[in-house]
């Protein structure tokens, strides 16, 4: 009987035991539970990521070659004439074949000749080939992912001295009225207007004035509305709502000084005229007693109280150069070459008579041809004491063509885009003013004032805003042969 007992004892004292053990069993069992979850959660991160990785670099690859498969195409004659999907359908035909060969159908790609978006959205000879696919999951699901999106894009370019189709175009993406003629004249413009501004009102393009009458060859364009008060538009085609244009110069870097092209200290100011044997050169002037340098960047202007010609030379001008005739007459005359203002800014004033010049007439004292072709390049001084402007007042007769260097071939003026201001360059025009080539400010304003009669501004300008109005017509006759063009084969992005 007692043994009976005792093991009934031992027996119930032994249950809580037992019941502890079940305990630990049944926690067990959960931690595994959630580990088994924590487990497929990481191998979803591993795996279907890794896979993700893998079908995007696939998917990479084929939209690189597929853009440069299409780029091949770009250079045919309508496609150059006027860039688009209609225009060059063997380059989208080709893009497209080969990303089919890749194995992505139609609808899981897009092809945009000209790129639709990015920093090369808009311009010419490029194209833009886009793929997007969607992936099941294989482990993800067990967190409730159940597909994943992947894309990848790739442009490729095909320039061969490509030109830039706009007579003017305006980056600003920002404010309004970016685009803005005025006054009372006639203004005829070649080529295209194209303005970046979003703007509906007031409008990205704007034309007012008393009786302003525009006229443009090409299209209108604005990424916002198009519009005026008083005055007319008429344009070859217009476009509100129009894909911006991105800056076509961007990965263009500037001149530095000390190289080939940009010599430092340029060559002496010469001086010539009737009292040559008293002629000096103006302090601040390279090879006068007290020239400019980059510690003491004094500028060079060239003033004088009897008749003068003055030749200059390429080179570093510390503190500027400021071309200004007083009550005599002075002619200066500029030889090729890249002029680096740095600091100081390039004026014109007081009607002096400025004309670039083909080096074989150097020092010549009066030549007859104008030619050469020179690039004014404006920008800090290597301090950053800042930038004072491009200006072209009260001009008589300036005759100023684009470089006709390697890299730079066709610009005319640069401001700098990383410069510490950015200041407007201010044109005043008159009838026996030419301009020839291309106007680069992409942070700055362009303000041109007509100054009465028929006048003539034959550049091509890429800008922050452009503001155009005054008295008197003014005709814009762009000439994409002596703008500066692109260059280049190949992936960009």
């Amino acid at each position: 009987m007692s043994s009976t007992t005792d093991r009934l004892r031992r027996i119930g004292g032994g249950g809580p035991a037992r019941r502890e053990r079940a305990r630990d069993r049944g926690q067990v069992l959960v931690i595994f539970a959630f580990g088994i979850v924590g487990i497929l959660a990481v191998a979803a991160l591993v795996f279907d990521v890794g896979q993700n990785l893998f079908e995007r670099r696939k998917q990479q690859d084929a939209a690189d070659a597929s853009a440069l498969a299409g780029a091949r195409w770009l250079t045919t004659t309508a496609c150059r004439a006027r860039i688009s999907i209609t225009n060059c359908p063997e380059a989208y035909s080709a893009a497209m074949a080969l990303a089919n060969t890749h194995g992505y159908v139609t609808s899981q790609v897009t092809i945009n000749i000209p790129p639709a978006t990015g920093q090369f959205a808009g311009l010419n000879g490029h194209i833009q080939v886009s793929i997007d696919s969607n992936r099941g999951s294989y482990f993800a699901g067990v967190v409730g992912i159940t597909r994943f999106r992947i894309g990848a894009a790739a442009v490729a370019s095909n320039l061969n001295k490509y030109p830039l189709p706009f007579s003017l175009l305006s980056l600003n993406t920002t404010s309004c009225k970016t685009g803005h003629a005025h006054g009372n004249g006639v203004l005829t413009v070649a080529g295209d207007v194209m303005v970046d501004s979003p703007c509906t009102t007031p409008p990205a393009l704007l034309t007012d004035g008393t009786g302003a009458t525009i006229n443009v060859s090409g299209s209108c364009s604005a990424v916002g509305a198009i519009g005026g008060n008083t005055g007319s538009l008429t344009c070859a085609s217009t476009q509100e709502g129009a894909p911006y244009v991105a800056d076509p110069l961007i990965g263009l870097a500037g001149p530095t000084i000390g190289s080939a092209a940009v010599p430092n200290p340029p060559a002496n100011v010469y001086v010539t005229g009737a009292d040559i044997a008293t002629n000096k050169i103006p302090n601040g002037c390279p090879g006068s007693n007290s020239p400019s340098t980059a510690a003491r960047p004094s500028g060079c202007t060239l003033q004088y109280n009897r008749d003068k010609v003055i030749w200059i030379y390429p080179g570093v001008y510390y503190g500027g150069l400021n071309i200004k005739q007083s009550s005599a007459a002075l002619t200066v005359y500029m030889a090729p070459g890249i002029y680096y203002m740095s600091g100081g800014g390039f004026q014109i004033a007081g009607q002096p008579t400025v004309h670039t010049v083909d080096a074989a007439t150097a020092l010549v004292p009066y030549p007859t041809a104008y030619g050469g072709g020179v690039l004014i390049y404006n920008t800090d001084t290597p301090g950053g004491g800042g930038v004072k402007p491009i200006d072209f007042q009260n001009t008589t007769d300036v005759q100023l063509h684009g470089y006709t260097g390697s890299t730079y071939t066709g610009m005319l003026l640069w401001q700098d885009r990383n410069a510490s201001s950015q200041p407007a360059i201010a044109i005043e025009g008159s009838s026996t003013m030419t301009l020839t080539g291309t106007i680069y400010i992409p942070k700055a304003d362009f303000n041109f004032t007509g100054n009465g009669g028929s006048e003539v501004l034959d550049a091509q300008v890429i800008c922050d805003t452009f503001d155009i109005g005054g008295n008197g017509d003014l005709n814009i006759t762009y000439n994409p042969n002596d703008a500066i063009k692109l260059s280049g084969v190949g992936l960009v992005q």
